[in-house]
């Protein structure tokens, strides 16, 4: 198709009741390989033979695949493969399916030979104005009869030309018993090559050569007429040109390789010299140094680094995740101490519901604490005598003298000591 080529169309069978049309395609093979569609629709898929020959002559192949797009499935698909590089293809057809794709096609190349006629006529209208004008120059530049008549007045007519016989025949009064004039007369003539009209041109190629003028002459080193013309155009002193001693670092256009430094950078840069520091044992150190870059480049490129720790050998004794598992972290308030997560401990809840004044062997709370050295023995009772928990035992009175009983709260302990 367009652009790659000029559209080409098959022309397309009518259906007729009762009707089959036998069709052969020859398609060239490329590398061995020819993949393409079938040029007919409703193709009888059992009707497809393949033979290197036109007509099923040849030899038969049988390696080829036919398919049935899924969008068009009254079209066909043929994918042969053989060593040969040309194959037909024979099939039969009820005739062809027109889709709107054809139409598609069609208006497309008709859209696209637009744009190509478009193309061509601004073309070849740019091409006739040219060609309008080289006319135009051409007539301007056209020699009138004048001019023709005038030049044509300049020729040598036949009475104004000597024969060759009457050149001759000076050529023999001239030379009279002269061998070396003969001879030069002999190669000038040898050199016309017997030109019945030499006079005419030996008249004009001395019509190119340039007249002496006394004083001056030629040599290879001469300046051109061109040349001459280029000289002649360059203005006095032009060439003149004296270089200052001095002149402003201004003028100079720095680049990549040539840069100018400035005062504050020549400064850094001589503090970053004699800020220098020289190794006393460089030539040691210098050793190390290349002895590890050795080292370091007779290392084998690591090229697979495992990406999970299942993949490194335990010769450490690492934790796994089962033995963190097995550990119980994570339940201390969570799963098993605190189920009803209410932020107690379950068995410290199940501390506050005992009847403590029930509980047997329980200590005596009525003992004083006694005071011997500097620490106390003995059990502090709670005063007043009221019910309390664990959690409501906030302060220890620390006094010399007795608790006020009125101004102790519920749960409050003192302690007396001497």
């Amino acid at each position: 198709m367009y652009p790659e080529s000029i559209d080409k169309f098959t022309e397309k069978l009518n259906k007729i009741d009762g009707n089959t049309y036998v069709i052969e395609e020859e398609v060239e093979l490329k590398d061995g390989v020819y993949e393409g569609e079938l040029q007919h629709d409703n193709i009888s898929n059992t009707s497809v033979r393949v033979y290197t020959g036109s007509k099923l002559t040849g030899n038969k192949i049988e390696n080829f695949i036919l398919s049935t797009p899924s969008k068009t499935p009254w079209k066909r698909e043929i994918k042969i493969f053989d060593d040969k590089p040309k194959a037909y293809i024979t099939y039969e057809t009820q005739g062809d399916t027109v889709e709107a794709e054809d139409i598609n096609k069609v208006q497309e190349s008709i859209v696209n030979t637009q744009i190509e006629v478009e193309k061509y006529k601004a073309s070849n209208n740019l091409e006739i104005g040219n060609l309008k004008v080289r006319a135009g120059n051409l007539e301007n530049k056209k020699s009138d009869k004048t001019y023709v008549d005038t030049e044509l007045n300049k020729r040598y007519l036949k009475e104004q030309v000597f024969t060759k016989e009457e050149v001759l025949e000076k050529i023999k009064n001239i030379i009279g018993t002269a061998p070396e004039a003969l001879d030069t007369l002999s190669e000038i003539a040898n050199a016309l090559n017997n030109d019945p009209d030499f006079a005419g041109t030996i008249t004009k190629e001395l019509a190119n050569k340039v007249d002496k003028i006394e004083g001056k002459g030629l040599s290879t080193e001469d300046y051109t007429t061109t040349e001459k013309a280029k000289l002649a155009g360059i203005e006095e002193n032009a060439n003149k040109y004296i270089h200052p001693a001095s002149h402003s670092a201004d003028m100079i256009i720095e680049n990549k390789n040539r840069r100018f430094i400035n005062d504050t950078e020549k400064t850094n840069f001589n503090e970053a010299y004699n800020k220098r520091h020289e190794h006393s044992n460089k030539s040691i150190l210098d050793k190390i140094t290349q002895e590890l870059i050795d080292n370091w480049n007779d290392k084998a490129d690591i090229n697979s680094i495992p990406t999970k720790i299942s993949q490194l050998e335990n010769d450490k004794k690492y934790i796994t995740q089962d033995d963190l598992s097995n550990t119980g972290q994570g339940d201390m308030h969570t799963k098993k101490y605190d189920k009803n997560q209410n932020g107690k401990v379950d068995i410290a809840e199940m501390a506050e519901s005992v009847d403590w004044m029930n509980i047997q062997n329980k200590p005596d709370l009525n003992k004083k604490i006694s005071k011997a050295g500097d620490n106390f023995t003995g059990i502090a009772k709670a005063y007043p005598n009221t019910s309390y928990t664990v959690s409501q035992i906030r302060n220890i009175i620390l006094s010399p003298n007795d608790a006020n009983a009125n101004a102790m709260n519920d749960g409050e302990i003192w302690i007396k000591y001497k």
